[in-house]
């Protein structure tokens, strides 16, 4: 078995950062809240769970160690109670990357260890340096065998030819040749937002933003009497069918609507634009790797021996457009989609 490795020393400086970023609402409000009562002890509880979540990730980063035996990945986590998994290579079905701007800045990366045995990664190692997850991805998956160049590229250009036929909007985009394999699939930022679009996912960003306007009782009362200003004639008190008949009011509400709509889809053309950003599909020998995201960047490998079914969606809006939505289901339950 090869020598024991430790997680990036950067492990301990992201896993108090997570925390911090998880934890900002309840503390900003606890700071407001004793700051209001208790005057110069305010910083105190906020210091204390800083103190916490950095006796925690260190002490992550002490006790987790993974190591390369002759055909399985170990690894070794805990102090008070201690834990070893073992997971064959031949099981291993991907090797994921996550990297969020501050990951990129540091030159660190998240790794997802995919065995397909169910939705959520088999092991994630947070935070790897880059030399590392090429490494793991090389010991790992260097008994796979790759075909001959010439017959990959056959059979790709035969893939590419099956999939899109000519003529359809799908075999106008790009496919730019890359040094790790062939790309099938590039979306620039148009066919981003055309997706967003239609998918319609603004209610994501909508919900999130009321979730966080919700923790702040003046602001959510502040909103409320904003959007009864802007409605002329009706107030919260006093809303009731009969306001209805003024035709002023429905005019405004029938608008009020139709804009919040459109809205809605704005936020989904912007979210799908920013996760999805330069998202590619590449062939690299029998796998297929997609990469995508501004903010965080994502790299996943979908073996194509695992691959279960493919289902294509098509709402009345992508046939107006000329679109669809492909739906990857592979062993084990995972799916993915584009």
């Amino acid at each position: 078995m090869s020598s024991e490795r430790r997680l990036h020393p950067l492990t301990v400086l992201v896993d108090v950062a997570g925390a911090i970023r998880q934890f900002a609402v309840p503390l900003v409000l606890i700071i407001f809240v004793r700051w209001s009562r208790e005057g110069d002890d305010n910083l105190v509880v906020p210091l204390i769970a800083l103190v916490i979540a950095a006796v925690v990730a260190l002490a992550r980063y002490v006790s987790f160690r993974y190591s390369y035996g002759e055909n399985e990945l170990v690894i070794r986590s805990g102090i008070l109670v201690r834990n070893e998994r073992h997971i064959p290579y031949d099981r291993i079905q991907n090797i994921d990357a996550v990297q969020n701007v501050a990951h990129r800045l540091l030159g660190v990366v998240v790794v997802q260890v995919q065995t397909g045995a169910g939705a959520n990664p088999e092991a994630s190692l947070s935070v790897l340096p880059m030399s590392a997850l090429t490494e793991m991805r090389e010991r790992v998956f260097a008994r796979r065998l790759v075909p001959d160049a010439s017959t990959v590229a056959g059979t790709e250009a035969q893939d590419a030819a099956a999939a899109y036929p000519a003529g359809s909007k799908a075999a106008a985009l790009p496919m730019r040749p890359t040094a790790g394999g062939r790309t099938l699939l590039h979306l620039p930022t148009g066919e981003l937002v055309i997706s967003g679009f239609i998918e319609n996912r603004g209610m994501v960003i909508i919900l999130g933003a009321i979730g966080f306007l919700s923790q702040i009782d003046q602001l959510a009362d502040l909103a409320a009497d904003r959007l009864a200003a802007w409605i002329p004639g009706v107030a919260r008190t006093d809303f009731s069918a009969s306001s209805l008949a003024d035709g002023s009011v429905a005019i405004a509400l029938v608008v009020g609507i139709a804009a919040l709509l459109l809205f809605i889809r704005l936020m989904s053309t912007v979210w799908a634009a920013v996760r999805l950003h330069d998202f590619t599909l590449t062939r690299v020998g029998e796998d297929l790797r997609v990469e995508y995201g501004l903010l965080t960047r994502v790299v996943a490998t979908i073996p194509m021996k695992r691959i279960q079914t493919i289902a294509v969606h098509e709402t009345l809006l992508h046939r107006w457009l000329d679109r669809a939505a492909v739906r990857v289901t592979t062993a084990g339950g995972g799916m993915g989609a584009a």
